[in-house]
C-alpha cells in the first residue's frame, strides 16, 4: 500500500494534488466520450504520518505554459500553484520545434524530466513521449523541442552529490560525443562551435597538467574554483553547440 505523501495528476489542461495515507487507493477516469485524456501521476513520499487527507485541483491554460516553465505545484504555492508538502516543485511547459528552455538548479538540488508529448533533446540525448531522465549535481537543465512537445520537470532535493572529479569526467564525455556529432557538419558556425569545444578540452588538459600535481584528493581552493568555473563555461558551450546543430 502507498505511504503517506502527495499524488500529483497532470492533465493537458488541469493539475490535481491529493495528500493520501496508507490504505488509500486512487484512480482517474476520463468522463468524456469524445475527447481523449492523458493522465500522468507522480507519487511523492512524505514524512509526516499525521497529515490530514486533502485534495485540490486547478487549471493551467496552454497559453500560460507555452514557451516557459510554469510552476504548477510547490511547497509555498508560488504563482498560484498547487500546494505540496514535500520539498519539490513541479513545472510544465509546451514548446514549439526549436524552442529552448533552461531551468537553473540550486546547490544540492536535482531534477527529473518527463516527456508528455512528442520529442525533445536533453543535451545530446533524444527523449520521446513517455521517456524520463534524472539529473543530479548539475547547474541547470537545458531542453530543446524537436517537435511540438510538452514536458514536466520536477525540481527536488538531491540525495546524490557527485564529487568534482566525477562531474569533470562526465562533462568530458559529453564534450567528446558532441564533437563527434558535429564532425561531419561543414557549416561555418558549426566549425566555430567545434573549435570552441576543442579549446575547452585543451584548457582542462592544461589545468590538470599544471595544477593537479597532488591529485584530486588534495586540490587547492583556487584550483577547485577554476574547475567549477570550467564546468559552468563548458555547460554553456554545449548548449550553444546544440542550438547550432539543430538550426
Amino acid at each position: 500500500m502507498p505511504p503517506v505523501g502527495s499524488y500529483v495528476s497532470a492533465f493537458r489542461v488541469m493539475s490535481e494534488r491529493m495528500t493520501a495515507s496508507r490504505g488509500v487507493w486512487h484512480s482517474e477516469t476520463n468522463i468524456s466520450r469524445a475527447d481523449w485524456a492523458h493522465v500522468f501521476q507522480i507519487r511523492l513520499h512524505g514524512s509526516d504520518s499525521t497529515r490530514e487527507l486533502a485534495r485540490e485541483h486547478k487549471r493551467f491554460s496552454t497559453a500560460e505554459r507555452r514557451g516557459v516553465l510554469r510552476v504548477v505545484a510547490s511547497p509555498d504555492v508560488r504563482a498560484g500553484s498547487l500546494r505540496l508538502h514535500e520539498d519539490t516543485r513541479l513545472y510544465s511547459t509546451i514548446l514549439e520545434p526549436g524552442q529552448h528552455v533552461v531551468h537553473e538548479l540550486a546547490p544540492s538540488r536535482a531534477a527529473w524530466l518527463h516527456v508528455v508529448l512528442r520529442e525533445v533533446t536533453l543535451r545530446d540525448l533524444a527523449l520521446t513521449a513517455g521517456d524520463g531522465a534524472g539529473l543530479a549535481a548539475e547547474r541547470a537543465v537545458s531542453v530543446t523541442a524537436r517537435q511540438p512537445s510538452e514536458i514536466l520537470l520536477c525540481d527536488l532535493a538531491s540525495s546524490i552529490e557527485a564529487d568534482l572529479e566525477s562531474r569533470i569526467n562526465a562533462r568530458c564525455v559529453a564534450l567528446v560525443r558532441t564533437l563527434e556529432q558535429l564532425e561531419t557538419d561543414t557549416r561555418g558556425d558549426v566549425a566555430a562551435a567545434r573549435a570552441t569545444l576543442t579549446g575547452t578540452l585543451s584548457e582542462l588538459e592544461r589545468i590538470i597538467q599544471e595544477r593537479l600535481g597532488g591529485g584530486w584528493a588534495s586540490l587547492a581552493d583556487q584550483v577547485r574554483i577554476d574547475l567549477e568555473h570550467w564546468l559552468a563555461e563548458s555547460a554553456s558551450q554545449l548548449e550553444v553547440s546544440m542550438k547550432d546543430r539543430l538550426s
